[in-house]
C-alpha cells in the first residue's frame, strides 16, 4: 500500500473520527479562541465550551523614558529610532522570509527604522536577512532568557506576527500577541488570527496588515501616528481586559465547579 495514499486518505479520516469521539465525551471544553468554538460546533454539535485565550501575567508599568534609551543604547539604535521588535523561531509557519522583508520595504522607505529579533534561531535569521537584503546594520538579532523578553520589548515601538491563512491559524491565539501588547507595543499581525486579528484592529492596539508590497507603508503609517505614550497605554489597557489569567477568574471557577 502506497505511504503517501495513507497520509492523504486513511490517516485525516481516523483522525477526524477520533476528534468526534473525544469532543463528543469530554465533560469540560476549553478552547482559546470563538473561532475555535465554532468549529467544535460544527464537528461535535456541542455549545458547552468555554473560551479562554492564551493569557500572559498583569502587564508591568511603563519604564522610564531613561530606561527605554538605555535599551536602545545597548541594542545600537538611535534614540530616535522606530523598532519594530520579532520574538520567535525561525520555523516555516511563522512566515520569517515575509516579515524580514516587510522589514526591508520599510528600511528603504524610511532611514528611522530599526529591527530586533529575539530567537533562538540566530544564525538562521540572519541567513535569511542575507538572503532578502536588509541592510543587517539596521537589525540586532540575539537570544535571551524568557525572563528577559519583557526588557528588550519595552525599547521597541511594536511586535510583528504573521501567519498563512490556514484552519489551525484561523482558530489559534499565539501567546506572543499578549507578549507584545504586555510589553505596551502594538501588533503588525495577519488577517485571520483567531478572534485577535479582528479584536486588535477594533481597540486600536495593532494593524492588520496583509503580505503584499503596500505592508510597508501601512506599518509605517501606523508607527507614525500616535504618541509612544498613548499608544502604550492603550496596549497594556486591552491586556488587563482581555489576556490575563485574573480576567477569567469566573470562567476558571465554572469549570472547576463541576
Amino acid at each position: 500500500m502506497n505511504p503517501s495514499w495513507l497520509r492523504r486518505t486513511v490517516y485525516p479520516q481516523a483522525l477526524r473520527r477520533i476528534e468526534r469521539h473525544v469532543l463528543v465525551r469530554a465533560d469540560r471544553l476549553v478552547c482559546v479562541s470563538h473561532r475555535l468554538g465554532s468549529w467544535i460546533k460544527d464537528e461535535s454539535g456541542r455549545t458547552d465550551y468555554t473560551v479562554i485565550p492564551c493569557c500572559v501575567q498583569a502587564s508591568r508599568p511603563m519604564v522610564s523614558d531613561i530606561e527605554r534609551r538605555r535599551v536602545r543604547q545597548q541594542l545600537g539604535f538611535p534614540d530616535h529610532s522606530k523598532i519594530l521588535c520579532y520574538v520567535g523561531s525561525a520555523l516555516a509557519w511563522q512566515k520569517i522570509s515575509s516579515i524580514v522583508g516587510l522589514c526591508r520595504g520599510m528600511a528603504l522607505a524610511n532611514t528611522n527604522c530599526r529591527f530586533l529579533f529575539l530567537t533562538l534561531d540566530v544564525a538562521a535569521i540572519q541567513g535569511v536577512i542575507a538572503r532578502i537584503g536588509l541592510d543587517a546594520s539596521r537589525c540586532h538579532v540575539t537570544s535571551c532568557p524568557h525572563t528577559g523578553v519583557h526588557d528588550y520589548l519595552q525599547a521597541g515601538d511594536a511586535g510583528i506576527l504573521m501567519r498563512d491563512d490556514t484552519l489551525v491559524n484561523n482558530v489559534a491565539c499565539p501567546v506572543k500577541i499578549g507578549e507584545y501588547l504586555s510589553a505596551g507595543l502594538p501588533v503588525l499581525l495577519s488577517r485571520g488570527i483567531g478572534d485577535m486579528s479582528d479584536l486588535i484592529a477594533k481597540h486600536g492596539v495593532g494593524l492588520v496588515i496583509e503580505d503584499s508590497p503596500s505592508a510597508c507603508l501601512r506599518a509605517l503609517e501606523f508607527l507614525n501616528c500616535g504618541a509612544y505614550e498613548e499608544v502604550s497605554r492603550r496596549c497594556r489597557l486591552f491586556v488587563e481586559k482581555h489576556l490575563t489569567w485574573s480576567a477569567y477568574s469566573e470562567e476558571f471557577r465554572q469549570l472547576y465547579s463541576y
